[in-house]
This record gives structure tokens, sequence and C-alpha cells, in this order.
């Protein structure tokens, strides 16, 4: 399977919509939760509006042929974090690299503006999604509780400055 990482482009919004609602529903099943259904229109809308801020924001797509099979949108909340706001992958084609094609792209965009630490956060319910990340060197540092749910943030330091972030963490206690 050869799988090809590549920018989002607009000409991509209305599928990266609609993978983004098969996330959402993805996640509140695998939370025994009843699905809200988002409109991908809505969101397709939401997808352009962030593809215009390029310096804010990146959606990473992967492509066997012409077709989108995984998705990463992130936002680069300072100069050296970025968030990973999303990653999905069409349930066909996982534990087969694809989400590690996009991460591998996401890590070398980042080290490239000099990110020196990506973020994430998974709801703990989302048992595949943490097995993921785990595996791709995301380490869980906090777990937030809500009334409605439970989620666990996740970070991998990156880049140059990585070794002397992983020191300044490590002495504040917080696992990296």
């Amino acid at each position: 399977m050869k799988v090809r990482t590549r920018f989002g482009s607009p000409a991509d919004a209305r599928r990266i919509a609609e993978m983004i609602r098969d996330l959402k529903q993805h996640v509140d099943i695998a939370e025994n939760k009843r699905p809200i259904h988002w409109s991908v229109e809505k969101i397709k809308n939401h997808v352009l509006h962030r593809l215009g801020k390029p310096d804010r924001y990146s959606y990473l797509v992967a492509c066997l042929g012409q077709d989108i099979i995984g998705v990463i949108e992130a936002h680069y909340r300072t100069k050296k974090r970025l968030y990973l706001m999303k990653g999905f992958v069409e349930s066909a084609f996982r534990r087969r690299g694809v989400m590690r094609s996009l991460e591998e792209k996401l890590v070398s965009h980042a080290t490239a503006r000099k990110v020196s630490e990506i973020e994430l956060e998974v709801r703990t319910g989302n048992k595949e999604g943490m097995a993921t990340w785990e595996s791709l060197g995301y380490k869980a540092i906090k777990t937030i509780e809500s009334k409605t749910s439970s989620k666990k943030i996740m970070r991998k330091s990156v880049g140059t400055d990585s070794v002397q972030y992983a020191e300044r963490e490590s002495d504040t206690g917080i696992a990296v």
C-alpha cells in the first residue's frame, strides 16, 4: 500500500469535514455516548476558514491514489507548541502505518518551524486512539475530568530543543 502524505487544500475541505464528523462519531460510540451528528457543510466551512490561516493551522492528509484515507488537524498555539487537534484514519486502513506517516510529516513540519513540543488530548474512552498516540511516542502528562467525559493530555518533544525540554520537564516532575 503506497500512501502519500501532503498538506490539505481547499479542494479537500469536504472530504476532511466528512472525516472529522466520522472521528466524532467514532469517539462517541467508543465511549457509549449517543453520537452527535455534525453537519458536514458546517464543518467544511470551518475547515475552509482554517485553511485560509496557514500560519496558525495545518491539515495533513494521507492519500491512497486520489482518495483521502487519513487526516491530521494541527494548530500552532505558540511558537514552540503545536496542538494536534484531530487525527483520524478510515477504519479499513488502520494499523497499517497511515497515522504514523501523517504524524512523521507533522513532526517534520513542526521541527522546520522550530516547534519543540506537540500536545494533544485523547478521551480516556478512546482506547484505540490512546494506544496509537502512545505507540508514536506521546506520553500522558495529566488527566482532566469533567461531568461528561475524561481526557488525557499527551505530549511529545520534537526538534532541536527536545532534549532541553525533556530536562526542564523532568526537573518539574512532569513525565514526558
